[in-house]
């Protein structure tokens, strides 16, 4: 337990810390580019996010990690099996990336190579990170993500706004990344690659069975995700993007801690499903419930006072940002309950049903986004909510029927109520001030519920506080 705390913490300090950062990053970009110059920035990272998915799960992160933890001793051999899968992906997605950029819009040379960089550093940091992992440390991650932000946000502060285009932006962006990737590769394969021997009977087959249905829901899921911008682009402008972009990028806080456990706790959960299926059920039925509590505080705070902070960041040009991040917030709880489903299930071997899930999301999903994406900004943000409404009560299903993990008790009935009461506050038309009062009302109801996840996690809190002391 100890050592799951310190990754936690270390990962969860290096996303934080990568989020701030960041966030002031983009700031500065959208300030110095205008909505029609940060939208173009980020219909080209979409495009290189969806293409990057093609490479990086042939040998898919989840079966590496998996597969070292278990099998620490066949690292090598393991490692060596994957380098010709990486390459060959790479090579494939390139190739890909010139004909859609070719056939679909005027090919920019440039933007096709660096792109092409990004593709293939995103590859070499994917793998290291998932070897080391593998071993359950964190630390590298951490350091070389602080030092690739920080330098990240430097250089772009100190750019004169008159030189500043998308084109220099992408320039160093990818320079760092490269930087960022090879050292940590580099330092990846001295530290458990090369001194590891030993035989491990598993081949290109074995890792492309079990790889396929990560790569084929991230492939759908990568189109959740990147198409509607793309399609927001073509129908609504760059500018309509630059909102939504906005927007989408504020909902890390509720996601960034749930994404940044689930990845410290994925090779922990992997032993317990093996060792103690009881604790396993347990963990997993607690989590679903934080999920609903803690996402929803922080959703209702960011949205309440949304008017006042992404004006004073971003200037009164980005006011048309406010909508649509104040329907992404909500968005953001249920992404945060499917990453834990996806995790559960990854770490129990039930990627098969995983992918099949995905592909029912997918169905579910893409109508209203193609929709949504015909009506700007703030469209594109309300089909995701509402299609998200859709899917999230059958994955609660589906926990039961598959995992055979009985959720349907009082702590989960507890967190989903409050969970839809927030989302009911947080967008009714009244006066912040009686939104405040009766979202105080009942934190202070939850906190003498005596099964209430509120009241249990800050319990489980105080008592490993005082177990360290």
């Amino acid at each position: 337990m100890s050592k799951l705390i310190k990754n936690w913490t270390y990962l969860l300090f290096s996303d934080v810390s990568q989020a701030v950062i960041n966030f002031f990053a983009f700031m500065v970009l959208a300030r110095k580019l205008t909505p029609e110059g940060f939208g173009e920035l980020n219909v080209v990272l979409a495009l290189i996010a969806l293409f990057t998915v093609f490479s990086n799960n042939v040998g898919a992160n989840h079966v590496i990690t998996r597969e070292i933890t278990l099998h620490h001793e066949a690292t090598k051999h393991i490692f060596l099996k994957l380098v010709p899968l990486r390459a060959f992906s790479f090579i494939a997605t390139s190739i890909a990336l010139i004909i859609y950029t070719f056939t679909t819009k005027e090919a920019d040379i440039f933007i096709i190579i660096l792109s092409s960089v990004l593709i293939l550093s995103n590859s070499l940091w994917d793998l290291s990170e998932s070897i080391a992992f593998g071993y359950l440390v964190t630390k590298y991650t951490t350091l070389f993500n602080l030092i690739f932000s920080a330098s990240w946000l430097l250089l772009i502060f100190i750019i004169p706004n008159e030189l500043i285009n998308v084109k220099l932006v992408l320039i160093i962006y990818c320079s760092l990344f490269v930087l960022k990737s090879i050292f940590y590769f580099i330092k990846i394969i001295k530290q458990y690659v090369v001194k590891n021997t030993s035989f491990f009977d598993i081949g290109f087959k074995a890792f492309l069975f079990m790889s396929f249905p990560y790569l084929w829901m991230r492939v759908l899921g990568s189109f959740v995700d990147q198409i509607p911008i793309l399609l927001l682009d073509s129908n609504s402008g760059a500018k309509e993007v630059g909102y939504f972009s906005v927007g989408l990028r504020f909902i890390i806080p509720i996601t960034l801690t749930v994404s940044t456990g689930l990845r410290a706790v994925f090779p922990f959960l992997t032993q317990l499903y093996h060792k103690d299926k009881v604790q396993f059920d347990m963990k997993v039925s607690q989590s679903f419930g934080y999920i609903f509590v803690w996402g929803s505080i922080i959703a209702t705070i960011l949205v309440g006072t949304s008017n006042y902070w992404i004006p004073f960041f971003f200037g009164a040009k980005y006011v048309n940002s406010i909508a649509a991040f104040n329907i992404l917030a909500w968005f953001g709880v249920g992404l945060c309950f499917d990453l834990v489903l996806s995790t559960i299930l990854s770490s129990t071997y039930k990627q098969k049903v995983l992918a099949i899930i995905t592909t029912i999301d997918f169905v579910i999903m893409f109508p209203f986004l193609y929709i949504g994406a015909k009506h700007g900004a703030t469209g594109l943000a309300l089909s995701k909510l509402v299609s998200l409404l859709f899917i999230v009560p059958y994955h609660i299903i589906v926990i039961n029927k598959v995992l055979e993990i009985k959720i349907y008790n009082k702590t989960f009935l507890y967190s989903y109520l409050f969970f839809i009461y927030l989302l009911i506050l947080s967008n009714i038309p009244v006066f912040l001030w009686i939104k405040t009062i009766l979202f105080l009302a009942v934190i202070v109801v939850y906190l003498r519920i005596r099964q209430s996840p509120l009241r249990q996690s800050l319990e489980f809190i105080a008592l490993s506080f005082r177990n360290r002391h």
